[in-house]
């Protein structure tokens, strides 16, 4: 289980560690945001403190209708304690979980300031 909280803002804010060349792990806080089809988001100064290469490059379409082109790379991240391949976009603000790096997990959210966030395996017996 990944565990996290929502903040001041109402973003659900969750732990993720991006594992590195050198054996050790970064560790960012990303929110999640359903509305993002991918999955992840760091921003430049992230990419660039972890010198990611480029693997790819996509168009992507803004929430504001525009489109732009996003570089793409790939990272290593310690998920739910193990470790998982990913694409991650390089976008400015805030990183962000997309819905296909949730795909197969269920997610919880208690939807106030301090709220418990929780990032589960699908069909994850609850209690």
């Amino acid at each position: 289980m990944i565990a996290g909280r929502v903040n001041a803002d109402l973003e659900a804010m969750v732990p993720v560690g991006i594992l590195r060349s050198q054996g050790d792990s970064l560790r960012i806080h990303a929110a999640i945001d359903t509305g993002f089809n991918g999955y992840l988001s760091l921003p430049s100064d992230v990419c660039d403190l972890l010198q990611l290469e480029t693997h790819s490059f996509a168009e992507a379409e803004l929430a504001d209708g525009h489109v732009v082109t996003l570089q793409r790379h790939m990272v290593s991240l310690s998920w739910s304690g193990r470790p998982r391949e990913s694409l991650a976009v390089r976008a400015e603000g805030v990183p962000l979980i997309g819905m296909a790096l949730l795909d197969g997990h269920s997610l919880s959210i208690d939807v106030k300031k301090g709220g418990d966030v929780r990032i589960e395996p699908a069909g994850t017996p609850t209690n």
